[in-house]
């Protein structure tokens, strides 16, 4: 009985001694593990945007499909694009672009409003694919700002390019200037754009050259709907639109509020209230904007993402 507790005793003895070398030999020879960062502790617990929901989309801009580009389509017919979104769900867009409605265009169904608003989706989820390579580009610029390194000339012909574009004061100082582009260079709720299309085109049965409404002066005395000359030109010149006029301040100040908490709030129906200035010619806008809400699951738009392999 003496000898098997001694056995025993001296097995356990020499089991903790190989474990204890083997952990010395461990902490020896491999380096220890970094303990996480307090920001990466934080980081877990803060709410997600939809600037990070795409983030694979833009690091992959270049390399979504086989051709390295995303595909543009100018579909023959209506039976071309209801195969394309076949399957496809609208939360899940392919990262293909129908760059103009087929002549043969119709609607005859709620799958054919479906289809439209797969179409619409898909546009400006890519419009705000390239606001976000943008609102990269400023935070890098901003960087270089903030630890006073000079900016390359590409950098700053970037730079005035935007100033240009989102209606920024020249003669303000940089970090103004900084700072109102970072207020104006933001994504469009998906849907907002489905809804003011379905309003200004009855769901793509007329005015098909300018989806939005966006009006501007063709000449002196015309102040009519402008037209374009793809669906994708249309789409990035209403998001610059709600981005950069005096009278929708109210709308992004709300928005930047909002963003931290896209992944889980629809924007659209919060924000809609407050693109009033958008036609600001028609008193019943916004009206008719929250009645086109109540339209199916539009709401639902402003989760849609695109499919990483737009092939599959």
């Amino acid at each position: 009985m003496k000898s098997s507790i001694k056995k025993g005793l001296i097995t356990v003895s020499a089991l903790a001694l190989i474990t204890t070398a083997f952990y010395f030999i461990r902490k020896q020879f491999l380096p220890p593990k970094e303990p996480q960062s307090i920001s990466g502790i934080v980081q877990q617990y803060q709410p997600k945007t939809s600037f990070t929901k795409q983030e694979k989309s833009i690091q992959k801009f270049q390399q979504l499909t086989d051709t390295g580009k995303p595909q543009i389509i100018h579909p023959k017919s209506q039976a071309e694009v209801e195969h394309i979104y076949k399957n496809i769900t609208m939360l899940e867009i392919p990262h293909i672009f129908i760059d103009s409605l087929p002549p043969d265009w119709q609607i005859r169904s709620t799958a054919d409003k479906t289809l439209f608003m797969k179409i619409i989706t898909a546009l400006i989820l890519h419009t705000n694919e390239k606001i976000q390579a943008e609102k990269f580009a400023l935070q890098q610029l901003q960087e270089k700002h903030l630890r006073q390194i000079e900016w390359t000339q590409e950098e700053t012909d970037l730079f005035n390019r935007l100033l240009k574009k989102y209606d920024v004061f020249l003669t303000k100082k940089r970090d103004n200037q900084l700072k109102d582009l970072f207020e104006k260079v933001d994504i469009i709720p998906p849907s907002i754009a489905v809804a003011q299309a379905i309003l200004f085109t009855d769901w793509g049965r007329k005015n098909q050259k300018s989806i939005y409404g966006e009006y501007g002066w063709t000449d002196k005395t015309h102040y009519e709907p402008l037209s374009f000359d793809s669906l994708t030109a249309a789409t990035d010149s209403f998001a610059v639109q709600l981005n950069s006029r005096t009278q929708l301040l109210e709308f992004r100040e709300l928005r930047n509020k909002l963003i931290p908490y896209a992944n889980v709030k629809y924007l659209g129906p919060e924000l809609v209230y407050y693109i009033h200035e958008y036609m600001d010619w028609d008193k019943n806008y916004p009206k008719k904007m929250q009645n086109v809400y109540q339209e199916g699951l539009i709401k639902e738009l402003d989760h849609a993402q695109f499919k990483i392999n737009p092939l599959e």
